[in-house]
């Protein structure tokens, strides 16, 4: 019910929509001009009778209250999730079935809110056309959909005329019939099939609802994406209650002039629909892209991974092979950290706690300070309490191997460039409900032109994968105001900052470091 709007819809294809729309209001037209023939109270069909209008602003209120309503209903249908996937074509398989219901209640609701008037002594009930929800059901499920909401409202609007009449001559005569003959007289031939006749067949304010959910459905099927762009939905909604006005003037109860204060409102009413259905695809595409950019970094992630840097490893195996001969006390840690590092790196999963993440990356310095010996120095500047404790969210969840790349790239490519060596500063701080971690070092810096492209993802990456990745990753997980922010001076070094709120990503699950 709702798919059929998704797929691109072929020239042949549309010209088959477009002649279907022009069968079916043919053959309403037919229906149109039967009520006509068979009903000598129908207002003739003159020039004079057509262009009758008078402009009354408590009518144009009133027709705009009946748009109003339906429009609130629908805008809190389209927050929902079914709406979203009924519009980005990601149905489920009843997703149908629960739009058409929703939409039916709504068009009941709004049903029963125009007889609530009328009985409390505003305009009838035919004085409004109330299509809005009818065509949006077209608009968004095709014909089928609108066809359904169209017998809903012809059944509800047939029984409201019928109720408003109950009162009147009517009303009077069918209690004469059931207090003369009883209950068995008032269903038989011909009184009940009269009154059946009388407001559901015969009353074209309730038929044409049935028209124009099929022709909007249909001319919306006719239009395929382009049925979203305002104007095209402006004009179908105009177009419609023009139609549908025309059936009933042809039926003989209206002049078409009367329609164009429902006509401008409806037009706007469901341009206002189209305008909340591309905010919602917009929102999707924004959400699909992101999907993407996670789903790269993650791959990019996996391939870090894979591929933990030989050069570290060769050298971790040289340093500890040393250590066994001179020290073994000093080689037993650094094989422990070595173990460390490698099933944080290996077996952590796409969140782990703040605390391990530091674990990992002072396991991790610790080696390479065995390497490097007196010219690596580092230091740790993370808050204490008063009992020597870390003033930190260490249960806090974080993206995994979000602070080792930046480490590692500034030993690397900071203190490792420099001839006597240097220093790494590794803070942390938690400050207006953000935790902020700063990696330092007072290496060589990077020249302004390479900075301008360390994250620049169509730039060569060079030595910068790990940069990338961890940048790419903040801001698909917390949006763009969490990437990695870089300061560097030629000569004296670079700050790397890396920010992540306290709290968890929306939609997704914190996987904890895997049991060991």
């Amino acid at each position: 019910m709702i798919n059929t709007l998704s797929r691109p819809k072929s020239a042949p294809r549309r010209a088959v929509l477009a002649l279907a729309a022009i069968a079916v209001t043919l053959a309403f037209c037919g229906w149109a001009l039967w009520v006509r023939l068979t009903a000598p109270e129908a207002i003739p069909l003159t020039w004079q009778a057509l262009t009758d209008f008078e402009f009354n602003p408590y009518v144009f209120g009133y027709l705009f209250q009946s748009v109003i309503v339906p429009a609130l209903f629908i805008y809190l249908l389209s927050t929902t999730a079914l709406f979203h996937r009924a519009v980005s074509g990601k149905a489920r398989p009843h997703d149908g079935l629960k739009l058409f219901a929703l939409l039916a209640l709504i068009q009941v609701v709004v049903q029963t809110y125009d007889l609530a008037r009328a009985l409390g002594g505003g305009e009838p009930g035919p004085a409004v056309l109330g299509l809005l929800v009818i065509v949006t059901g077209g608009l968004l499920g095709g014909w089928p959909l609108g066809l359904g909401l169209g017998l809903v409202a012809w059944f509800f609007r047939g029984s409201q005329e019928m109720t408003l009449m109950l009162g009147e001559g009517l009303g009077a005569e069918l209690r004469m019939i059931y207090a003369h003959d009883g209950l068995g007289a008032l269903l038989a031939w011909p009184e009940w099939p009269a009154v059946f006749l009388q407001f559901y067949l015969r009353n074209f304010w309730a038929v044409s609802a049935v028209w124009a959910g099929v022709v909007a459905g249909l001319t919306a099927e006719a239009l395929g994406e382009r049925r979203f762009n305002p104007l095209a939905a402006l004009g179908l909604g105009a177009g419609t209650d023009l139609g549908a006005g025309l059936l009933m003037t042809l039926a003989g109860m209206w002049g078409v002039v009367f329609l164009v204060p429902s006509m401008l409102i409806s037009g706007v009413a469901l341009a206002a629909v189209a305008l909340m259905v591309r905010n919602v695809l917009a929102a999707t595409e924004h959400r699909r892209a992101e999907a993407a950019e996670l789903a790269r970094a993650q791959a990019e992630l996996r391939a870090l991974r894979a591929q933990i840097n030989p050069h570290f490893l060769f050298n971790a195996l040289n340093t500890i092979r040393y250590f066994v001969r001179t020290d073994p006390d000093t080689a037993r840690r650094l094989l422990l950290n070595l173990s460390e590092v490698f099933q944080r790196a290996l077996r952590s999963g796409e969140f782990v706690s703040l605390k391990d993440e530091l674990s990992y990356v002072e396991a991790y310095l610790a080696l390479e300070q065995a390497r490097l010996d007196e010219r690596l120095q580092v230091e740790w500047l993370l808050p204490k309490n008063e009992k020597g404790e870390l003033a930190l969210p260490q249960d806090q969840p974080v993206p995994t191997l979000i602070l080792q790349p930046i480490v590692e790239n500034a030993v690397r490519h900071g203190v490792a460039k420099r001839t006597g060596g240097g220093r790494v500063r590794v803070k942390a701080a938690v400050r207006d409900g953000d935790l902020w971690l700063e990696v330092e070092d007072n290496g060589p810096g990077i020249p302004p032109e390479r900075l301008a492209q360390v994250l620049d993802p169509g730039q060569d990456a060079g030595g910068s994968i790990g940069l990338r990745n961890v940048d790419g990753r903040l801001r698909a997980l917390y949006g763009g105001d969490y990437g990695l922010a870089i300061r560097s001076v030629v000569g004296e070094g670079t700050r790397v900052l890396i920010r992540i709120p306290l709290t968890k990503p929306a939609g997704r699950e914190h996987t904890q470091e895997k049991q060991r």
